[in-house]
């Protein structure tokens, strides 16, 4: 039964540090890329729970730079006359907001430079994060 065991907790370790999406807040956004917080808190057995590391240079897919919101605004529409009407927003992706983000199956270091090549060893690492929506 100790065998079991042993084995039960090498799987449930690697299981907590297989990383597919999280929620973060951003310290840092450049225009394409971000420095996020993961928002979870790790713990190992037997440890306290501690903030995971900071996450620099995250992609941003385009779709997801601005925070898109509508606003009433008064708008000439003739000589003499105005109207109020409904106009989209975009504000740029700021320190301090939320965002999704997913870590791809494999290293994306060279794919994010157009290059084909074979990844390193390894899966769902936390640095292969990309930011794909606001929160």
């Amino acid at each position: 039964m100790g065998s079991v065991n042993i084995f039960n907790g090498m799987i449930e370790e690697k299981l907590l540090n297989l990383r597919t999406a999280y929620i973060g807040k951003v310290l840092s956004f450049d225009g394409t890329c971000a420095a996020v917080q993961p928002l979870g808190v790790v713990k190992q057995y037997g440890k306290p729970a501690v903030k995971q590391a900071i996450v620099s240079d995250v992609p941003v897919v385009a779709s997801a730079r601005y925070k898109i919101s509508t606003e009433e605004r008064t708008c000439r529409v003739g000589d003499l006359e105005s109207e109020k009407r409904t106009h989209v927003v975009l504000t740029p992706l700021a320190e301090g907001d939320l965002v999704f983000c997913v870590c791809a199956d494999r290293d994306i270091t060279e794919a994010r430079r157009g290059r084909l090549k074979t990844p390193p060893a390894g899966h769902h690492s936390i640095s292969d994060s990309v930011v794909v929506g606001i929160l």
